[in-house]
């Protein structure tokens, strides 16, 4: 049996996995928010955690075949759906981090998880913009071929989503949120964001190795096509 064989057999239980650790996480964002009670910090955690963790997490593996509870919807619909869970959970998240930046301004800008946050905004909006229009604007096809912006589209996105989970993940020794929770519930935060982070990046890898493969398919034909219509030279 080849790992390919192997990892197709043991793939839906990492699966389960994975769904059942953004579950308990998110569960965990409410219970922690409506503690302590409304304030700008229990709204920063709850938006941001709730559009990463959950939806944006959601999203990626929602589009991919292997997913539990998206693999009997057609193709079509697995990207319409992401797109929605996409669309809400960047808009959840950068509510998030403006509600912060109201708060504090540029002062707040003085630690990884504000920076890596701040960053992760800009290539989400960037992914967001791209999907949309690729989405729905079929008429974009005629300049931009379809395998390039889908390519684009999961490059940026994966960066988006692997700088916010780390910029959540920072976000755990900040004073603001370890002075209320406990260090072996701190540290079990950070390893279900980095278990998340792989789990939900497999597929968003494998679809990008696909696709750069057809970038590179697309990118000889393109050259060979311009050679050939090159005048001989007599």
């Amino acid at each position: 049996m080849g790992f390919a064989s192997f990892w197709d057999k043991i793939e839906p239980y990492f699966n389960t996995i994975n769904h059942a650790i953004i579950a308990v996480v998110s569960v965990y964002y409410t219970v922690f928010c409506w503690d302590i009670g409304a304030s700008n910090l229990s709204l920063h955690i709850w938006l941001a955690g709730i559009g990463y963790h959950l939806l944006m997490a959601e999203a990626i593996i929602g589009i991919y075949q292997g997913n539990s509870w998206s693999r009997q919807h057609s193709r079509r619909s697995r990207f319409n759906i992401h797109w929605i869970m996409q669309a809400v959970g960047s808009t959840l998240s950068i509510s998030g981090v403006l509600v912060q930046w109201f708060a504090y301004g540029k002062h707040h800008m003085n630690n990884y998880h504000s920076f890596l946050g701040i960053i992760s905004i800009f290539f989400m909006m960037g992914a967001f913009l791209n999907g949309t229009i690729a989405l729905w604007a079929p008429e974009i096809r005629k300049w931009i071929k379809p395998v390039y912006s889908r390519w684009f589209h999961n490059v940026i996105g994966i960066i988006a989503f692997a700088i916010g989970m780390a910029s959540i993940s920072h976000g755990y020794d900040l004073r603001d949120f370890s002075r209320r929770s406990t260090v072996p519930i701190m540290y079990a935060l950070k390893w279900a964001a980095y278990v998340t982070t792989v789990l939900c990046l497999i597929g968003a890898v494998k679809s990008l190795y696909e696709q750069t493969k057809g970038v590179i398919a697309g990118i000889r034909g393109s050259l060979s096509t311009s050679t050939s219509e090159l005048p001989l030279k007599s």
